[in-house]
């Protein structure tokens, strides 16, 4: 259970330091938008919150992925500690990725 908190908290780290280097180069800051990292991050996110009993709805629908931000925006506005508002961020970025990569429409 706590390996997986310590495993997004490595994850957001490693993310802060490419941040700083997307600076001078725009290679790094191209890698840290593609769908394939936001969805990874999403992941290790969700991983996180799982690990202290809260659940994620991982179907992979387009409404599922829709739901699933909503939920997870609303939990991150919430009184919630710093890491939980970044995982639900990162829970709600991927989510949008995904439902927009299936045609995701309001």
């Amino acid at each position: 259970m706590l390996g997986a908190q310590v495993h997004y908290q490595r994850v957001l780290d490693a993310v802060a330091d490419l941040e700083t280097l997307a600076v001078t180069d725009r290679r790094v800051g191209e890698f840290l938008a593609r769908d394939d990292t936001v969805v990874a991050r999403m992941l290790a996110a969700a991983d996180a919150v799982e690990a202290v009993g809260l659940k994620v709805d991982r179907c992979d629908s387009a409404a599922a992925h829709l739901r699933r931000a909503v939920d997870w925006q609303r939990y991150r506005r919430g009184p919630v500690a710093g890491m939980h508002r970044a995982c639900g961020a990162d829970i709600v970025r991927g989510s949008l990725r995904l439902w927009s990569k299936v045609g995701g429409s309001a």
